[in-house]
């Protein structure tokens, strides 16, 4: 099915068919569109027909030796890639048109989030956390920003601010206890996320979190096993083997995200840097 160009329309239609026929009752949809996941065919030529010609700005990968990819072939991958971003917006503008058709914009809360990030040339690598080195059929593992961050927008009107922002640190797992508390349902739930209603109203005290820790397992193909702590300046990467012993030829990743945003120089090493390695290298431990 989803090899089918039409695939994320008919997702749509039958999302839109579902608020369509929902009743007078309060309604969930739960809407996954697979792309802009590999691989990037099936996508409707309209889609295709705004990249077509354009002469696209892909990523300096001069620091990058090992990569053997022309900057042409890597345009003609950002043309597939952005196709199957604009066929997903397409038919997310669809499903929000047919709420503000049927009146419920105004009563209906919206999270537009994605799954993983992706890089296609930024570091060399095409792909996330288990990135291929373009060219060649060697992987990165990695945990670089573009590879963990994703988008996230919320639509709620009378509540949220149109065109707002925050720099909070929230994840897909603060979802469930946003709705929870904004339902009022009685779950008796443990959950690892947090509500993000204070957000949602604009308001963010000291005790929201100020670092997020990951993990990213390369379970085939690599054997890295990745531990993350990422503040707002700063992110330490280790790099395990199954045993949990450090991986010599990877090395731990030390990153200073304000100086250093597109992760280029690892200061893992730097003796002037030690007592903050250490601090962070203590709390991912703990979390660990």
């Amino acid at each position: 099915f989803r090899s089918d160009k039409q695939h994320t329309d008919i997702l749509a239609d039958r999302a839109i068919d579902f608020i369509e026929n929902r009743g007078d009752q309060p309604f969930f949809l739960f809407l996954s569109i697979y792309l802009p996941h590999l691989p990037w065919d099936a996508v409707p030529d309209e889609d295709r027909a705004h990249y077509e010609g354009k002469t696209l700005t892909v990523p300096d990968r001069a620091i990058f030796p090992e990569t053997t990819m022309s900057d042409e072939k890597l345009r003609n991958l950002t043309r597939s890639y952005y196709a199957n971003i604009t066929c997903a917006d397409r038919n997310i503008g669809r499903v929000l048109g047919a709420l503000d058709t049927l009146g419920l914009t105004g009563t209906t809360l919206v999270f537009f989030i994605g799954d993983n990030g992706f890089n296609v040339g930024q570091h060399s690598l095409l792909g996330k956390g288990n990135g291929i080195i373009l060219g060649t059929r060697d992987r990165r593992p990695n945990m670089f920003d573009h590879s963990v961050l994703v988008p996230f927008i919320v639509r709620w009107p009378g509540v949220v601010a149109a065109g707002s922002t925050s720099d909070a640190m929230v994840s897909t797992i603060d979802v469930l206890p946003t709705l929870i508390e904004i339902t009022g349902a009685e779950t008796g739930l443990r959950l690892d996320g947090t509500s993000m209603l204070p957000l949602l109203n604009g308001k963010r005290d000291a005790a929201w979190r100020n670092a997020w820790f990951d993990t990213y397992d390369m379970l085939y193909l690599k054997e890295d096993h990745m531990r993350m702590i990422r503040t707002d300046d700063w992110k330490l990467v280790f790099h395990f083997d199954a045993a949990g012993k450090p991986l010599p030829q990877r090395g731990h990743e030390l990153f200073n995200l304000k100086a250093d945003p597109r992760e280029l120089q690892n200061l893992y090493a730097s003796d002037d840097l030690e007592p903050l390695r250490q601090k962070l290298e203590t709390r991912l431990r703990k979390w660990m």
